[in-house]
């Protein structure tokens, strides 16, 4: 079985990221992980200091993608798969926040202002580009999903530090009730004890993002849920101080 990582930040390129992207991925060689997915930021708050001037903007880019390319570096040497998405908020109509998935950085680098449409402007221009759409953490804090804007749903956000603010009940509610989205799960990874609590399981490696859009559409998957484990190891670890 290979494990997929779906949903991480990096300190590089996300605000609340807090562990260097090179250590990331040595920290998911070390949990069995075969392939993760750099999601961090792009929206509007974490790019206020720039305008969308094309010169800024290259350098917003290019921050943004700081961690993807260190941790691709630091995967490539020692074997694990680091692929491309990004986590987008969007604050026109209802507030949500969008895991991305299967685009090219051109598409950030000529539309750099896609966080100012709303969701369902966006789900268009996605669908017209192939670019897969899910729902994060749908009901955490203030977040509103829009189901009709979304290709599907992150119903275990296995975020160990999140758990009661995560209701993944919720989510798996939502998707019961919409059955035809598509259903994933990652860990939101921030922090080191973040590593490893979510994701999925597949017997077969995920190897681009195509293959994750199929794996899901195929079912043939398994969501991690590992934040439980990690909980009950940080208190026994505390407990043993």
């Amino acid at each position: 079985m290979y494990k997929t990582e779906t949903h991480l930040h990096t300190d590089e390129s996300s605000s609340c990221g807090r562990v260097p992207a090179k250590e990331l991925i040595r920290l998911y060689k070390e949990a069995g992980y075969t392939t993760v997915f750099v999601t961090d930021h792009f929206q509007k708050k974490g790019f206020a200091a720039y305008e969308a001037t094309a010169q800024l903007h290259e350098e917003r880019l290019q921050k943004f993608l700081t961690g993807y390319y260190l941790a691709k570096e630091e995967g490539d040497k020692i074997g694990v798969n680091v692929l491309l998405g990004a986590e987008l908020r969007f604050l026109l109509g209802n507030v949500v926040d969008y895991l991305i998935y299967n685009f090219d950085i051109d598409v950030l680098r000529h539309f750099p202002r896609i966080y100012d449409m709303t969701p369902n402007e966006f789900f268009d221009f996605a669908n017209e580009r192939g670019i897969l759409v899910i729902a994060a953490h749908p009901f955490r804090g203030s977040l509103h999903p829009v189901p009709s804007a979304v290709h599907g749903f992150e119903v275990i956000n296995a975020n160990p530090r999140k758990k009661d603010e995560t209701y993944n009940d919720l989510a798996l509610a939502l998707a019961d009730r919409y059955g035809s989205h598509l259903r994933t799960g990652g860990s939101d990874a921030h922090q080191c004890i973040d590593v490893g609590a979510g994701g999925i399981m597949t017997e077969k490696p995920i190897l681009t993002s195509e293959d994750y859009i199929n794996v899901l559409k195929s079912k043939k998957y398994t969501i991690i849920n590992n934040t439980d484990e990690i909980l009950r190891r940080e208190k026994e670890k505390n407990n043993d101080k």
